[in-house]
């Protein structure tokens, strides 16, 4: 039955290849957009995953990373007097306004950290360092703003946050916003001269702490919720996570991405199984002449079945190709896409199950077959 199979496969090459095809992109629809959606996840939570906290405390209610408001700077302070933790940093996160030279006003994210530690600011650099924020007016800016603020932004260079002049002193990499907003990194002093007008003298926008080794950390942070008020309270897997979930869902992107995979495999099934189908009835006479001959049903449509996994083999190989050729492409925009082995096998499992769903009206088809209709015509 198998050489049968193939026969037929060669005998049909030009709707054999198109079949093929149609799977193909069907495959790469589902890879690039599931792979959109993992980048998208990714890079949602990289700030918070990037400091390497084990604690954050957040206004009350914070949807996410870049939807949080501030809180009065003294909860920090009572944090860092319950049992198990060890130690903390204050980061300030505040939406604004940047004015660039010759570029107009721009939307932005002043983060202000602890220019000793970097906590909570960038962790890979391309040039400059984190500790050039310390002592004046000085910022740091990632390389993937330069879409969002009109050009590349150099070292030296001068931006205007608030009528307060900052000069540029290094160019982080990988800590990317998700809106047409930048981040622009300062020291937490300057930060908070800088937006004054945004935020209180008295109030931060997140609290990151580190517990004692050897200490449960969800114990710690369970003691931290029953110790301070008004705040949430999040492990780093938690935040993250919840940030992840507000992006993905909370906003619809997720779901966007999700209605493009579905919409990828309807396309490869329908593709599928019209030319099965098509096909099944070119060839049905010599399919009667199989059951004539003493072939049983299950071998007779095992052959529509192995025609329908190669296509989806073949098919799959056409798409994974298309889909790297494409994150090739899409990544040249500063945007993510991931291609884990484990969606590559996920999107194989589901081309076999779409070309094998695919074949079952014509195997349905080839069972009703009565195989004295071969000696009637």
């Amino acid at each position: 039955m198998l050489l049968v199979a193939w026969r037929n496969l060669t005998r049909e090459k030009g709707r054999f290849l198109v079949t093929a095809m149609g799977v193909g992109l069907a495959v790469a629809l589902m890879l690039s957009q599931g792979g959109i959606l993992l980048g998208f996840a990714t890079d949602t939570a990289r700030m918070v995953q990037g400091a390497e906290a084990d604690i954050w405390i957040t206004c009350k209610d914070s949807t996410s990373y870049d939807m949080s408001l501030p809180f009065p700077e003294r909860k920090f302070y009572k944090v860092l007097g319950v049992p198990g933790v060890a130690r903390g940093e204050k980061v300030i996160m505040v939406w604004t306004m940047v004015r660039i030279p010759g570029r107009g006003m721009k939307n932005v994210q002043v983060i202000g950290i602890n220019p000793e530690s970097a906590v909570g600011g960038p962790w890979k650099m391309t040039s400059g360092s984190v500790r050039d924020l310390k002592g004046g007016p000085f910022a740091i800016v990632d390389q993937s703003s330069s879409l969002n603020l009109g050009g590349p932004v150099r070292v030296g260079e001068k931006i205007e946050v608030l009528d307060h002049a900052l000069r540029v002193v290094g160019i982080s990499r990988e800590a990317k916003a998700l809106t047409t907003s930048s981040f622009i990194f300062s020291s937490f002093d300057t930060a908070r001269r800088v937006c004054s007008d945004i935020i209180r003298p008295d109030e931060i926008t997140f609290g990151l702490f580190w517990v004692e080794p050897g200490t449960d950390v969800d114990a710690v942070a369970e003691g931290i919720r029953k110790s301070v008020s008004n705040v949430d309270v999040y492990t780093t897997p938690e935040y993250a996570l919840k940030t992840q979930m507000y992006w993905l869902f909370g906003t619809g992107m997720g779901i966007g991405f999700l209605m493009v995979a579905v919409l990828g495999f309807v396309v490869g099934l329908v593709v599928v199984g019209q030319s099965l189908y098509s096909s099944t009835m070119d060839n049905l006479p010599e399919y009667g002449v199989l059951k004539a001959l003493g072939s049983t049903n299950s071998q007779v449509s095992g052959i529509v079945l192995v025609h329908a996994a190669a296509v989806a083999l073949i098919g799959y190989v056409v798409g994974v190709v298309m889909a790297y050729g494409a994150r090739i492409g899409y990544e040249t925009t500063g945007m993510a896409m991931a291609l884990p082995p484990w969606l590559l096998a996920t999107v194989l499992a589901a081309a076999l199950v779409m070309c094998i769903s695919g074949a079952l009206l014509s195997v349905r088809r080839i069972r009703k077959v009565d195989p004295a209709s071969v000696f009637r015509t």
